[in-house]
């Protein structure tokens, strides 16, 4: 646990200086002088490690939202997805709802291929946003809205923190190699294929004065070292190597990499050096709430428990953004969708489907999902 300034204890070593001064006992004052300096500094160095702020009591200052809304970015439906669920204007898995809800976030849907005020209005709005994984590709941005959307956001996140608001943004697998490419102007991602649940490969000094894993419980750091708990589920990668030669090593810090079967190593956590970006390439939502018996994903208590952590992490970074949507709050929140079955015919248990948006606040049509293939015929996944 972090050492924090205590501002009592420091009072009482300041009394106790004050009146050996008092005294002329300069060895005595000189001495409890030294140990006020100490409690001072070790407890600043221990904030600048933590990646908190606190106040002079050691307490977090004060959120700047009781009332966090995290926005979900949806993605264009790829030709296995139609298959079971026909066409629809884009997705976003229920995982990922669940997912921030279960941090104690509401959720507002962010939809592809809108225009450039619609994507400023909702980062003006919301208080941290989520790039979620899934199956499309970064080709021209006419025909991929979940790139160009992407990097929309990514470049506006960094514009709201630049002025002083303080925005988070969590990229998970495909949403974490987004933040990347985007950096970078192009994609060099490599190939790479990675389907089994895999321990973190720290780097030094990531789990103790990294932002995204200094605050983590012991426990949890020890689960996600020790067990084969984070689940994997991509065929590209980024790598130390791709990072480097773009040049983003020097804004960009990779806290843990691991393996593929084929040796390839891959970056499987990363956050940006000064702003509150972080990208992660495992799914944490899918030990909480995807259940398909075949993906045997970890649901030990300790997968499950060192999972949420990712997700109180991403809503406590937001409760620190003052951004709101105002008194048409509730026209912009998932609850005006609703989550359809999708029989296990996917590798995700529901899905929010969206049309074309044709006004501000869009009317979902109800979609249904056929009915489970019968047996001998394929099972569609991504």
């Amino acid at each position: 646990m972090p050492f924090l300034f205590d501002a009592t204890k420091a009072s009482a070593v300041g009394s106790l200086l004050l009146d050996a001064m008092t005294r002329n006992n300069v060895v005595v004052a000189v001495a409890v002088a030294a140990l006020l300096c100490a409690l001072v500094g070790v407890g600043t160095l221990a904030q600048r490690r933590d990646g908190a702020r606190v106040d002079d009591s050691g307490r977090f200052p004060p959120q700047r939202t009781d009332r966090p809304i995290i926005g979900v970015l949806s993605m264009e439906l790829s030709p296995t997805i139609e298959k079971v669920v026909g066409a629809h204007h884009s997705y976003i898995a229920a995982s990922y709802v669940k997912f921030v809800e279960g941090a104690g976030a509401q959720v507002a849907p962010i939809l592809i291929g809108q225009p450039a005020e619609y994507y400023r209005k909702m980062v003006d709005s919301v208080n941290g946003l989520l790039l979620p994984g899934g199956a499309t590709y970064f080709k021209e941005e006419e025909d991929n809205k979940y790139f160009a959307a992407g990097r929309q956001l990514y470049d506006l996140a960094k514009e709201a923190n630049a002025a002083g608001a303080h925005f988070p943004v969590l990229g998970i697998c495909l949403g974490m190699e987004l933040l990347m490419v985007a950096a970078a102007g192009n994609d060099f991602r490599d190939n790479c294929d990675s389907e089994d649940p895999l321990p973190l490969g720290f780097l030094p000094g990531a789990k103790s004065d990294s932002r995204l894993f200094a605050r983590a419980p012991p426990g949890v750091v020890h689960t996600l070292e020790k067990q084969n708990v984070t689940v994997n589920h991509h065929h590209f990668c980024i790598t130390r190597r791709g990072i480097e030669e773009q040049g983003l090593e020097r804004e960009w810090r990779t806290l843990s990499v691991n393996e593929d079967p084929n040796g390839v190593e891959f970056v499987s956590a990363f956050e940006h050096r000064q702003l509150p970006l972080y990208g992660v390439q495992f799914h944490p939502e899918k030990n909480i709430y995807e259940w398909k018996a075949s993906k045997n994903y970890p649901h030990s208590e300790s997968a499950i428990t060192a999972a949420r952590y990712f997700a109180d992490f991403l809503v406590s970074e937001a409760r620190k953004n003052a951004h709101s949507f105002g008194e048409d709050e509730r026209d912009h929140l998932i609850y005006q969708y609703q989550p359809q079955d999708t029989k296990r015919r996917l590798m995700w248990e529901q899905l929010y489907l969206f049309e074309e948006q044709q006004q501000q606040v869009p009317l979902v049509r109800m979609a249904s999902v056929p009915e489970p293939a019968a047996a001998g015929q394929p099972d569609f996944e991504v």
